[in-house]
């Protein structure tokens, strides 16, 4: 990709082929997902996290032998300012799955649907093996 607008027309033509009523903002994190894990859209879109109560976390995957997990933080912009702020968010994002593993209570209502599936495949194998 040559610059950033090639992947927003990238992105644009994603959402428009399959009707998706995402900010195309919110799928360049989907779509790294796709293209790096070879991920179908719903497994990327399952993954990712569009509006808030995302706690910094923009997408995530856990590889097939549980060997890794990868928290993105994604930031769309060339504006190095709001670049940078990724990574305050991605700090936040730390904390917040810190606390998590930690046995923390989260509040349910405050988490979007991109994190409670985390957390429920999380669930399966304990946070005391993550």
């Amino acid at each position: 990709m040559s610059n950033i607008n090639d992947l927003r027309r990238i992105l644009q033509d994603l959402k428009a082929r399959h009707g998706l009523d995402v900010n195309p903002n919110d799928l360049a994190p989907t779509f790294h997902l796709m293209n790096t894990f070879k991920l179908d859209l719903d497994t990327a879109l399952d993954q990712s996290s569009a509006g808030a109560n995302d706690h910094g976390i923009d997408a995530w995957h856990i590889t097939s032998d549980w060997n890794k997990l990868y928290l993105f933080q994604s930031k769309f912009s060339e504006n190095k300012s709001v670049v940078l702020h990724g990574l305050d968010d991605l700090e936040r994002a730390y904390k917040w799955f810190d606390e998590y593993l930690a046995g923390g209570e989260y509040e349910e209502k405050k988490i979007n649907r991109s994190l409670k599936n985390l957390v429920t495949k999380l669930g399966k194998i304990g946070r005391a093996h993550v």
